[in-house]
């Protein structure tokens, strides 16, 4: 595991020294296999949530905003969910609270939070364009803010030139 120290708020952990993920997969809404690897080269947020934490239900609204905001900027976001339910539950869901603009992705046995040392929901890792792990985020934030987008493109290295 690498060595962490906080920053930004007590929720938000940087790695000292960023790494490569570990190999680990999870699943699309067709039950194929997706990998970090398969989404280098853009900076990217993985958001691993359940369907039994209210708080992940509560924000989800925020992060699919977060997308829609920052897809221009290069920004992915993979929101990964621990249900076993799979894809109707996940659909059910978005629908619910008028998710549009983030992929279902699942992670139904966990094997993928185990292999990232993820032991709680919602936790978050900022990913950068080369794939390394440079953060993870516990808890929840409202992830639409301009202070949180701000930050974001700080620890991911989107801010230009002009930032």
């Amino acid at each position: 595991m690498h060595a962490v120290r906080r920053s930004f708020c007590a929720c938000l952990a940087t790695l000292e020294t960023a790494g490569p993920l570990p190999e680990a997969r999870f699943k699309d809404r067709n039950g194929n296999d997706v990998d970090f690897a398969r989404l280098r080269g853009s900076p990217l947020l993985a958001h691993l949530w359940g369907s039994w934490c209210p708080l992940c239900i509560e924000e989800l609204p925020s992060i699919d905003r977060l997308q829609a905001a920052m897809w221009d900027e290069g920004l992915r976001l993979v929101a990964i969910n621990r249900d076993r339910g799979g894809p109707p539950l996940i659909d059910a869901l978005y629908q619910e609270h008028k998710i549009v603009n983030l992929p279902v992705f699942t992670d139904r046995w966990g094997k993928l939070a185990h292999r990232l040392g993820a032991k709680a929901v919602p936790i978050t890792l900022y990913v950068d364009a080369a794939g390394r792990e440079v953060g993870r985020y516990y808890g929840t934030t409202r992830w639409d803010s301009e202070e949180t987008q701000a930050h974001i493109r700080r620890c991911l290295g989107m801010l230009g030139e002009s930032g």
